[in-house]
């Protein structure tokens, strides 16, 4: 089901794209070299000329011919970075930025409080004194036991 969904709306793009690419692409070659892409007139006068051993002298038939040549390569580039795009984030994008808006409206009402370099202890200074008042070790006690937990079974195993 999702390869038919995929498949009909890469159509739907190519469609679209197509509908805008070809207009201003016949645009473009009538305004520069007077050549009409979607008349059939124009491409049996440029078959007679390539026949008739059409020779390319001027930068302006490279530009011609070079676009000519690549009118299909950039249809289907086109297409292809035009599936790519999530069209859902693009038409929920001013939803998103009204509801982020909001929030960032909440949270700025409220008082967030940090270290702002007070002259007392610092945060784990302060962990540290509750540990030992509450009889618990801290971590450098419990590395002293550790090693000293090491060097006696090394004493034994030797």
């Amino acid at each position: 089901m999702k390869k038919i969904f995929l498949s009909i709306r890469a159509l739907i793009i190519g469609f679209i794209l197509g509908y805008g690419y070809f207009p201003v692409l016949q645009y473009v070659f009538v305004k520069f070299w007077k050549f009409d892409i979607l008349t059939k007139n124009a491409w049996i006068r440029l078959n007679s000329l390539w026949n008739q051993g059409l020779s390319i002298n001027s930068p302006e038939e490279y530009y011609f011919f070079t676009l000519l040549m690549f009118t299909p390569v950039i249809f289907i580039l086109l297409w292809y970075g035009l599936c790519k795009i999530k069209y859902l984030y693009i038409l929920m994008y001013p939803f998103n930025k009204i509801e982020q808006e909001r929030m960032n409206n909440i949270w700025s009402k409220r008082a967030v409080l940090k270290n702002l370099g007070s002259k007392g202890k610092s945060f784990e200074q302060r962990e540290r004194d509750k540990l030992k008042a509450n009889g618990k070790k801290t971590s450098s006690e419990v590395s002293k036991i550790k090693e000293e937990l090491a060097k006696k079974l090394e004493k034994i195993s030797n």
